[in-house]
């Protein structure tokens, strides 16, 4: 279920659950459009477009959920079902950021497009002594965002003991009509680069060129807070610290980490209201914000629990950090989340329950026995042994957007069939 279809009349493309971004792109290409998809080639397509999305283009065209027209979705009964904004518009709603959320498995997302115009920009190196000029002009370019949505700006901090150094810290600007030296990006040019890669090409060949390598065990934490480049600032610090604890305790040529750092303005909401909401819950936040994204990568089993355990630490280091200066923001993204955290908890009452509502609306229609007493357990629960706990797939990794809460898999033959399906066809993809 790899196939990728774009009509020039609706301009339109429909991506099956199974390919990667990378394959999406190229499948595209010869219809010079783009998808609004991952930035690293390897992600893909179906918790992306489940659980959020944040592209190169995302102050275009808003969070890739928003870019979703319509969804293919098989039920529990085996109905195959289309939602949108005229048909099933609640479950089409629900799906925008409910990463499956026991609804069944899409087998198809209908996705808007834009014209694809080469992108100018890349990745640049620089030295450690330009981390807290770095973080200005971040901060800086997400107040300001909101003037020249069609250009993208994160930062990235990285330690793999292949490379001489301790950790490096890295820009990736991104103009995505092709822009050279765009003016947005005044400050970040004038940080000096020991090495850049900054040049025009094809949506395609930066995801491919950006790639994270795989055959890991990775684990990875998220959180947001407050546009605040005193919080960027603790965030390489504490960066720098966990590296030493992992080298202590790990060895130095065991693991590799990185630490990104991204905008998350608050337009990005407006954007999705405009195109008919999501469940994400982003418009509550309503300020400026900052998307921060943990990752340990190692290879040996026996160190889950304390590399797990590390990971925490640091999140919680960064969190107390933000709290002191009043820069905590709940909302999590689900796509980066661990499953020990609770993303859909942090979407908001309202949300929350649109979700659970929605998805009980389709049990009932199909005549699927759940314990009652599932539906009145918390959402950290919910997080822990359903919608997070027994997901297929990872999370922007191949997830194939099907989240099986226990209850029903015992109760539900035609539930555990679809698992079984889906499991199948992640070991062919």
């Amino acid at each position: 279920m790899t196939n990728v279809t774009y009509d020039p009349q609706t301009t339109i493309a429909s991506i099956q659950l199974g390919p990667r971004w990378r394959d999406v792109y190229a499948d595209l290409a010869p219809h010079n459009v783009v998808s609004m998809g991952g930035r690293d080639g390897d992600v893909g397509v179906a918790g992306f477009l489940t659980g959020g999305g944040n592209s190169y283009y995302a102050g275009r065209a808003g969070l890739a959920i928003d870019t979703v027209v319509n969804y293919e979705i098989v039920l529990a009964s085996g109905k195959v079902v289309n939602t949108n904004k005229s048909s099933n518009p609640d479950l089409w709603k629900a799906l925008k950021g409910g990463s499956g959320s026991s609804f069944g498995i899409v087998t198809r997302f209908d996705v808007e497009t834009l014209p694809a115009v080469p992108l100018w920009g890349g990745m640049a190196v620089h030295n450690q002594t330009a981390s807290n000029q770095l973080a200005t002009a971040l901060v800086n370019f997400n107040e300001n965002n909101y003037k020249n949505p069609q250009d993208a700006y994160l930062l990235l901090s990285t330690y793999n003991s292949l490379v001489p150094s301790d950790t490096i810290i890295a820009s990736v600007i991104i103009d995505t009509e092709g822009t050279v030296n765009a003016s947005a990006f005044s400050e970040a040019l004038q940080v000096p680069a020991i090495q850049t890669d900054r040049k025009t090409r094809s949506l395609e060949e930066v995801t491919v060129a950006y790639q994270n390598p795989g055959g890991a065990r990775i684990v990875r934490f998220t959180l947001t807070t407050n546009n605040d480049v005193e919080i960027v600032k603790h965030i390489w610090q504490s960066h720098d610290q966990i590296v030493e604890d992992f080298k202590a305790s790990l060895g130095s040529g065991s693991f590799s980490t990185q630490c990104v750092v991204q905008p998350l303005p608050a337009y990005f909401a407006d954007i999705s209201v405009k195109k008919g909401g999501n469940v994400l819950g982003l418009d509550s936040v309503n300020t400026n914000s900052i998307l921060w994204l943990g990752t340990a990568a190692y290879q040996n089993a026996t160190y889950d629990q304390l590399v797990h355990g590390k990971m925490q630490n640091w999140t919680a280091n960064i969190q107390s950090f933000a709290k002191s200066r009043a820069g905590a923001v709940q909302w999590q993204y689900v796509n980066y989340a661990d499953s020990s955290q609770s993303p859909l908890g942090s979407y908001g009452n309202a949300n929350v329950d649109f979700i659970q509502n929605s998805s009980q609306e389709i049990r009932s229609h199909q005549h699927i026995p759940v314990s009652s007493s599932w539906w009145v357990q918390n959402i950290k629960d919910i997080d822990n042994t359903g919608v997070l706990g027994q997901r297929v797939g990872s999370f922007e990794e191949g997830c194939y957007a099907l989240v099986i809460p226990r209850a029903i898999v015992q109760s539900s033959t035609a539930y555990s069939d679809l698992a079984q399906r889906a499991s199948n066809l992640e070991s062919t993809i």
